[in-house]
């Protein structure tokens, strides 16, 4: 009977070795092999309808809700954080407010990032880019996907889509559903959430609260060079709430929260210690369809934050 040699057997074990490996790191590095048809079809935020990623006019990045749950992130910040070449910054001004992409960050405001709910942006007019309570404190337990665009997105979506676009979609079920999520840890660290989701006919109706409540770890200035000596806070408190609902072509949309976040700052001429939050945003929208390939939508948003750094 005819033999392999066993120099030829190794070198073909080898050489299977190495495609096996390659396939796997190639699936590892490529997220949207482990997105299923329809959710492939479900990303819109590169030119505001349903396509796939690959196709999508632009650099694209997903953010799944396996990835959200797998990560164990407990903030928004938490989850960008993890994106190639992106980081949640801070200054002596705002903590966590602004984020870096392909490291564009310029001042204390996060105003070359436009950040959507649903497909619809949540804007600050005063200054520009006030997103630190989103970053901090927005329920990541209802995020179905995050949809980032990585680069200007100015066309499509206009003022701050500069360095690039995030997209926030929210979970949307099929069937009656009532979820209950309470949290406690160090640094009394606690958290109570929940949401309630309705589908009917032609319609759903959503319904999400939170409210959260963390001291941190004290910042302990004892030099005294800048900055005011003794013990800072760095934690956190914050309610929200989110109300989503639909019905034929018509659409509604509203989140309040109220957020304080105690803020550390080492300028002399930035002593802030609290800075509180309040935001209102409001979009009602109407799907017209005039045939099969047109239809069109109208929609109107309001975004009203309140911004409070004592000084």
């Amino acid at each position: 009977p005819s033999t392999m040699p066993l120099n030829t057997s190794i070198l073909a074990l080898s050489l299977l070795s190495l495609l096996i490996a390659h396939t796997v790191v190639a699936r590892e590095e490529t997220d949207y092999f482990d997105l299923d048809l329809e959710q492939l079809m479900a990303i819109s935020v590169a030119s505001k309808q349903s396509e796939d990623p690959t196709l999508a006019p632009g650099a694209i990045s997903i953010i799944t809700r396996e990835h959200i749950r797998n990560f164990g992130g407990l903030n928004l910040g938490d989850l960008i954080d993890r994106l190639t070449n992106t980081q949640v910054m801070g200054s002596s001004l705002y903590p966590r407010n602004r984020t870096s992409l392909r490291a564009v960050t310029q001042t204390h405001v996060d105003d070359k990032i436009l950040i959507l709910l649903d497909g619809r942006p949540i804007r600050d007019a005063a200054q520009g880019g006030i997103n630190g309570d989103l970053y901090a404190t927005f329920p990541i337990e209802s995020i179905e996907q995050i949809e980032i665009i990585r680069g200007p997105g100015s066309v499509l979506y206009g003022t701050n889509a500069f360095s690039g676009v995030f997209n926030i979609v929210t979970v949307l079920p099929s069937e009656s559903q009532n979820m209950f999520q309470l949290r406690s840890g160090s640094e009394s660290d606690g958290k109570v959430w929940a949401i309630a989701h309705r589908p009917f006919d032609d319609g759903y109706l959503s319904i999400q609260t939170q409210a959260i409540q963390h001291e941190g770890t004290p910042y302990p200035n004892i030099a005294g060079e800048v900055g005011d000596n003794g013990q800072h806070g760095m934690g956190h408190d914050h309610q929200l709430l989110h109300l989503k609902g639909e019905y034929a072509n018509h659409s509604a949309t509203i989140l309040y929260s109220d957020t304080r976040l105690d803020h550390a700052s080492n300028l002399q001429s930035y002593p802030s210690e609290d800075w509180d939050i309040k935001r209102l945003f409001m979009d009602i929208g109407s799907e017209v369809v005039i045939n099969q390939h047109w239809k069109g939508n109208l929609n109107l948003t309001m975004n009203q934050v309140k911004n409070t750094a004592f000084i």
